[in-house]
């Protein structure tokens, strides 16, 4: 597994990128008007498991978190996803999102995700979202007619799929970390 944290002004990043094992982790915001960022990306591979445990807490008036997780499962891998955003009642005005999307490139793989939300105080932003879904034959096709191979037309989608983390970590060097971590 790769991981770092990035500290820019008041935000603070943490990315990281893995294949396959088990991480629990609780994220706190405990500063006023902090933000934090956590982006994952990850592979899961033939029979390989991933366990991903996540909770982002808020425990200060005012801040902002997010969490965005994208992975692809292949094979008969499995990826299972639990994300928990918590504001605590000393925490209003607090703003939160958990987005986890998985991309399934085989019929056998198996992958569940479950955001959930626990809110002590009032007047907060919160929400989640989780997508599970596959490559869209109609895309793999219309590459293909340009000359692409099957396969290279797979690798090309799915690639771009992980790309709107990869754009949003900004430097080029972490990225390179992650993509290297997720061939290993």
């Amino acid at each position: 597994m790769y991981r770092v944290e990035l500290t820019k002004n008041d935000r603070k990043m943490v990315v990281f990128a893995m294949r396959s094992g088990e991480w629990k982790e609780e994220f706190r915001i405990r500063g006023e008007d902090k933000r934090l960022e956590v982006l994952g990306v990850f592979v899961v591979d033939e029979e390989e498991v991933l366990d991903l445990d996540l909770v982002l807490s808020h425990e200060f008036c005012g801040s902002q978190g997010e969490v965005y997780i994208k992975g692809i499962v292949k094979g008969k891998g499995v990826a299972k996803i639990k994300g928990l955003l918590r504001i605590g009642k000393d925490a209003p005005l607090s703003e939160s999102f958990l987005r986890a999307n998985i991309l399934m490139e085989s019929e056998q793989g198996f992958a569940d995700v479950r955001p959930g939300l626990e809110i002590l105080t009032d007047e907060v932003k919160a929400s989640h979202a989780a997508t599970i879904g596959r490559l869209d034959d109609e895309q793999i096709f219309y590459l293909q007619s340009r000359g692409v191979e099957e396969n290279a037309a797979r690798e090309i989608l799915a690639q771009g799929f992980l790309n709107e983390v990869f754009s949003r970590v900004g430097d080029p060097q972490i990225v390179d970390k992650m993509k290297k971590e997720l061939k290993d």
